[in-house]
């Protein structure tokens, strides 16, 4: 199983930012490699397909939306643009700093991690 996290420091209050990926769908409108995004159902369980700019897939299953720890999860059903299998992604988005004192009032960090583990074929590369 390999675990890959990215932290990121976003101009925008913890609550606006939270809200965009609470609402699950449209990752088409925040996230550049993805042209489309389709979201069926709401919260978990609900079904999310994407289409990235190359025209690969991906089919995703929303796991959690936690709105008081602000986490976020998914998994990847079907995609075909890595060879990895059980991929859970999770997008945990805080605030960041204390207000003006360390000018970094109305700001955010958002971090996302993927669990994967690579597929047989990867595996024996």
């Amino acid at each position: 199983m390999q675990i890959v996290s990215v932290k990121k420091r976003l101009e925008a209050p913890a609550a606006t930012v939270w809200k965009i990926i609470s609402e699950g769908g449209g990752v088409d409108r925040w996230l550049p490699i993805i042209a489309s995004c389709r979201l069926d159902g709401d919260g978990p369980g609900a079904r999310r397909a994407c289409t990235t700019v190359r025209g690969q897939h991906l089919d995703e299953t929303i796991e959690t939306v936690d709105h008081a720890c602000r986490v976020f999860q998914y998994r990847i059903d079907r995609q075909e643009m890595m060879p990895v299998v059980n991929l859970l992604g999770t997008l945990h988005v805080a605030e960041h700093g204390t207000g003006l004192a360390d000018r970094s009032c109305g700001s955010s960090t958002t971090t996302w991690s993927t669990r994967r583990q690579a597929t047989p074929s990867a595996q024996a590369s």
